[in-house]
């Protein structure tokens, strides 16, 4: 099974001491990837280490911080591959730290530098693709611990700025709890509830309106189909009767059909009297 081993440098061990001693305060500031492989060096080895002894394959600003527990805090380090220049294994991880006095920061140094027996493989990619590192580091009593982190913003946020954003958010955007339950039902004019389908669909059935009142398109070509009837009857001979002339059988069609549109061309329209146009409905051909 492939470790990894995590081990202080000289540096990293005084400035521990000193923030222990409640002499400073520590910022975080770097990390970096590089495929120069010091696994098999012993931890005295490393122990004396510089920066200019770890070559920079890809370099970020540490982007996170947290504690453990009572002696161990965990640093955050995020390789964003659409910065990465060129594929390599990455070997080892420097992390870098400076002392804070007075929010002056001091000289930064290797603070410790993390081995892998299995390199890890990071390559260019710009769909999104990151690799984050959980740097821990025991380092004594965490209560004597204040991490700063930088805030220059080159490479995600510090824990301040992470501080800050979330008291904008709360003070900008409602919570679910502020913005009330949904609705899950309605009525029409006070009535029944209608619950949505499972599917979240709320069926609303709007009921066919009363149209008893009015003349049905039906009834409408009925009492026409009678009135013609009624006009063919008048043509007939009733009782021996004679035939009615042919102004009697017209204006008899005439009373039949006076409620029904009539069409009419324009000239013969104009030649109308009053009477007549009043009391019929037309249908003007302006064409004719």
């Amino acid at each position: 099974m492939a470790t990894n081993r995590n081990t202080f440098t000289t540096a990293g061990l005084k400035l521990t001491a000193q923030v222990q001693a409640g002499q400073t305060k520590i910022m975080f500031t770097r990390a970096v990837g590089s495929e120069i492989d010091l696994h098999a060096k012993t931890d005295d080895e490393l122990s004396v280490l510089l920066a200019k002894d770890i070559p920079v394959n890809q370099e970020t600003q540490v982007s996170g911080a947290k504690v453990v527990d009572d002696t161990t805090v965990q640093v955050e380090a995020v390789f964003d591959q659409s910065k990465t220049a060129k594929a390599f294994t990455l070997n080892t991880l420097g992390l870098f730290a400076k002392p804070v006095d007075d929010k002056t920061p001091g000289e930064e140094i290797l603070y410790s530098i993390v081995t892998f027996e299995a390199g890890q493989y990071v390559y260019p990619d710009n769909a999104g693709s990151a690799q984050t590192y959980w740097i821990s580091s025991t380092i004594g009593d965490t209560d004597k611990l204040e991490i700063i982190l930088p805030e220059d913003g080159t490479s995600g946020l510090g824990q301040a700025a992470l501080d800050m954003l979330e008291g904008r958010i709360k003070d900008t955007y409602a919570t679910k709890d502020e913005l009330g339950k949904p609705a899950r039902s309605v009525t029409i004019n006070g009535g029944d509830k209608i619950l949505p389908a499972t599917d979240g669909n709320i069926a609303i059935v709007v009921p066919a309106p009363d149209m008893s009142k009015y003349t049905t398109t039906d009834k409408l070509v009925a009492d026409f189909l009678s009135k013609v009837d009624a006009a063919k009857k008048y043509l007939t001979i009733e009782d021996g009767a004679k035939y009615r002339t042919a102004d009697q059988v017209s204006a008899q069609i005439d009373t039949a059909l006076a409620g029904y549109i009539k069409p009419i061309t324009r000239t013969a329209y104009d030649k109308l009297s009053t009477a007549d146009k009043q009391n019929g409905i037309w249908a003007i051909d302006e064409k004719g």
